[in-house]
């Protein structure tokens, strides 16, 4: 019996190879398990951050809601710790 590869779980983070120059090291989990970004496009995430403060604080598109009773089959955001999950009630 052979195995497909392409049924792997779509949530699996790729890894690429370091490109040559140097990086700033934003989150560390372990030895093995750390994240960052390339000194030489930090521009170009600086704007991207910039791009997602501004949908996300944009009061003309609100679209956060405040629910103070809880429905099956309403969609929330929970936060556990520093992590924040989207959830549906059931």
């Amino acid at each position: 019996t052979s195995t497909d590869s392409s049924s792997s779980s779509s949530s699996e983070i790729q890894t690429l190879p370091p490109q040559d120059g140097y990086y700033t090291i934003t989150h560390v989990y372990s030895a093995i398990e750390f994240y960052g970004h390339s000194q030489g496009r930090e521009k170009e995430l600086d704007a991207f951050y910039k791009h997602l403060e501004d949908i996300y604080n944009n009061n003309t598109n609100d679209q956060s809601l405040s629910v103070h009773f809880f429905m099956e089959g309403i969609p929330c955001v929970i936060q556990q710790g520093d992590k924040y999950h989207r959830v549906i009630i059931k």
